[in-house]
């Protein structure tokens, strides 16, 4: 990569997170009125884990948004990752407990660059090229 690659901002961490879940909806909205909160929970688990058996580990979002991870993580970060960012995912289907959870992201993100789920998976971060948004 040529480009001068700098951190996603919390609208683009956000974006991207929100491409997810629209996708993630699109495929279990037919089945809805058959699934608990749970099931959503390791259905949108395994919907995520697929991306990361791609080589640059992109999902969704990250593809549409223009974004990557800062650097190759191990499986095992991935995992706690993935894990993690299911359980903040999943608060969406708790108002309360979702406002609750955004302004802790946006908390930390403005403190660390990063979302809850990427500093405790080990400073996980996401870029983009400095040239994507002119």
């Amino acid at each position: 990569m040529s480009a001068k690659m700098i951190t996603t901002t919390a609208v683009e961490k956000a974006s991207a997170s929100v491409i997810n879940i629209l996708a993630f909806g699109c495929i279990v909205w037919p089945f809805m009125n058959y699934l608990s909160v749970a099931s959503c929970c390791v259905l949108f688990f395994l919907f995520q884990s697929l991306f990361f058996l791609r080589d640059d580990k992109r999902d969704i979002g990250m593809l549409i948004v223009g974004s990557r991870y800062e650097r190759g993580y191990s499986r095992r970060q991935y995992l706690l990752y993935t894990c993690l960012y299911t359980f903040s995912v999943m608060t969406v289907f708790y108002p309360g407990i979702f406002a609750l959870n955004m302004l802790m992201q946006i908390a930390c993100i403005m403190m660390t660059g990063t979302t809850i789920h990427g500093y405790l998976a080990g400073e996980i971060k996401t870029v983009r090229s400095r040239g994507d948004y002119k």
